[in-house]
């Protein structure tokens, strides 16, 4: 209808009162309202409340059946509690009410639910929408009760009807009895043709062997008394038995698979979910990433809830998807990495590929500065830390990409360059860790001369490390530095630090003063998983325990002031033996030369 039409339309109503009365309730209501059937879907599509309170205010059963369509092609499958409110407000209407009441999408109060029971106590016919409506819902506590309306229930011969099995899906104990006493008609006339059996199949369905014990000897005895063929006695065995042969298996899948189930439900709940959120790719890429990662928050929180693989698997897929589309379509690499980390840590292959190529970015910027840059935050091309920097980025793109932990060879200049790191970085990272306390010394660690040789077949011999200050200090003094760790809780101090090679910084010389073996390569282990600076870090202190005169070769260059630990008492002690263990592992050994 044109604007001129409608205006004509409205003018004849307020003109001619008498002849509006010809006009049906219907076009009047259509008239005051300007509401069209494609409008309720948009408003549907939009789940938007005060546009259902529009068109029940109207009331117009069509209008109300398009916002439903709406909703169901937006794939809103959970009814917004707002949208709730006015079903149950308007559940009786005697114009909407029977459209509201066929609501498609699942209801989650317990006021709708009173409702429906209501009016189902009360029903005389088969058809009653509410029979089906009803167990449209994730409400719990409302088995026991459904059961109670079961005899008023439309069923079909040989099938429970549609409360018992509402109930037996859900697993509720209230509904074996039920089932057990409903398989001998439910064997009449069945042909096994599949696995599924109308009342058999949700008793199997059920993660108890108790149960399937109960169903076994219900077939058995309907066997002995000849209610049931040879065909459907193997059809149901070929049910029980694999359930019965390993039963502490069996219900642990099932368990898994119901905790998927549950978080299924949970995850199409939440508002704005994906079907919301998707059409902003396009319209408006930043606000598209900032509501997936809100969205994909609320996920990360419903599998913290429930501990279960596949979720956790789900998430970190989902957080793989969002890290490709901010690495590639919005060329932000940086902001990509939060997501990927999450997603490779979730074992998702996206996010492990995705990860190593932008570590692969951190090395192509180490590997390539701009010439005469004044910003080298990897040092310039010719440093040992550069040297360090890029060798374990290659590194740790290679552990990323293929899952193998390091076991090659380290340069001399690497090594030193390591141990320069940790020196000049500690200041930095010392702001985020700020109850890991240092010396002043300790956080003046400055470059140094240049090392012996410090390396192994992982590669080493050599390289430039750091003095602590010009004069090198006396093993009394790293003594002192290793009796001011209380070493019999820097193991628990330690295990509350998040897992990060930027931590170790800090944390290295705590770590090295642990008075296990085993704790330490464990410490090590959790923050540096594919084992490259753990490598260097004790190959170095393998290399220097060789012998009295390497090992005091650490005091000149540094590393024992970064690893007071080996002052411990021992020979060996925890550190030194650590060390022995990891080169061991790896079939590394130190060497003293180039190759």
């Amino acid at each position: 209808m044109s604007a001129r039409a409608w205006l004509a339309a409205i003018g004849c109503v307020l003109a001619l009162g008498a002849a509006a009365a010809s006009l049906t309730e219907s076009e009047k209501a259509l008239l005051q309202s300007g509401m069209s059937e494609s409008t309720a879907m948009e408003l549907g599509k939009a789940a938007d409340a005060a546009g259902l309170a529009r068109i029940i205010a109207i009331g117009d059963p069509a209008l109300i059946g398009r916002f439903d369509n709406g909703m169901a092609i937006a794939r809103i499958e959970v009814m917004p509690p707002d949208i709730e409110a006015l079903v149950v407000k308007h559940f009786d209407d005697p114009k909407v009410g029977a459209q509201l009441r066929g609501h498609r999408a699942r209801y989650t109060t317990r006021a709708l639910f009173d409702k429906h029971y209501a009016r189902l106590q009360g029903a005389y016919r088969s058809d009653e929408p509410s029979f089906g409506q009803i167990v449209r819902t994730e409400l719990s506590g409302i088995e026991e009760e459904l059961l109670h309306l079961a005899p008023k229930w439309p069923v079909q011969r040989g099938q429970p009807n549609g409360a018992v099995q509402f109930v037996a899906r859900r697993k509720h104990p209230a509904a074996v009895p039920l089932l057990i006493a409903s398989l001998d008609e439910s064997f009449q006339g069945y042909k096994p043709v599949t696995h599924y059996h109308p009342v058999l199949s949700l008793l199997v369905d059920y993660p108890s062997a108790d149960v399937w014990r109960q169903a076994g000897a219900e077939v058995e005895r309907l066997r002995a008394a000849g209610r049931i063929t040879d065909e459907q006695y193997a059809a149901a065995h070929r049910q029980l038995d694999p359930l019965l042969k390993d039963p502490d298996a069996a219900v642990a899948r099932m368990k898994s698979r119901d905790a998927y189930a549950a978080y299924v439900s949970k995850r199409n709940a939440i508002r704005p979910g994906l079907g919301e959120i998707r059409p902003l790719r396009d319209s408006s890429p930043g606000e598209y990433v900032d509501a997936m990662q809100r969205y994909i928050e609320r996920l990360e929180a419903l599998a913290a809830e429930m501990r279960e693989e596949q979720v956790d698997y789900e998430v970190a897929s989902q957080y793989g998807s969002l890290g490709a589309y901010v690495r590639f379509q919005q060329a932000d690499p940086a902001r990509a990495v939060p997501f990927l980390e999450k997603s490779a840590k979730g074992r998702d292959l996206v996010g492990q590929l995705l990860l190593a190529d932008t570590y692969q970015l951190a090395l192509d910027t180490a590997s390539r500065q701009p010439p005469g840059s004044r910003i080298t935050p990897y040092a310039g091309h010719d440093h040992p830390m550069n040297a360090f920097w890029r060798e374990w980025l290659a590194a740790e793109v290679e552990y990323l990409r293929t899952g193998k932990r390091f076991a090659g060879r380290v340069s001399e200049p690497a090594i030193g360059g390591f141990w320069e790191a940790l020196g000049v970085w500690v200041r930095v990272a010392t702001i985020s860790f700020p109850e890991w306390t240092l010396t002043s010394d300790q956080l003046g660690l400055v470059p140094a001369r240049a090392m012996g040789p410090v390396g192994g077949t992982f590669g080493v011999a050599g390289g430039r490390a750091i003095a602590p200050v010009p004069t090198a200090p006396s093993w009394e003094a790293i003594s002192g530095r290793l009796a001011a760790i209380d070493r019999t809780k820097v193991g628990a101090r330690l295990t509350k630090v998040p897992p990060s090679r930027f931590s170790l910084f800090v944390t290295l010389r705590f770590v090295s003063a642990l008075p296990d073996a085993d704790a330490i390569l464990r410490e090590l282990a959790r923050h540096d998983p594919s084992g490259y600076w753990t490598t260097v870090a004790l190959g170095t202190i393998a290399f220097h325990e060789r012998s009295p005169g390497a090992r005091d070769e650490a005091l000149a260059n540094g590393v024992a002031e970064l690893a007071p630990g080996m002052a411990a008492p021992g020979k060996p002690n925890a550190l030194a033996s650590a060390a022995r263990r990891h080169l061991q592992a790896r079939e590394l050994r130190v060497v003293e030369k180039k190759p």
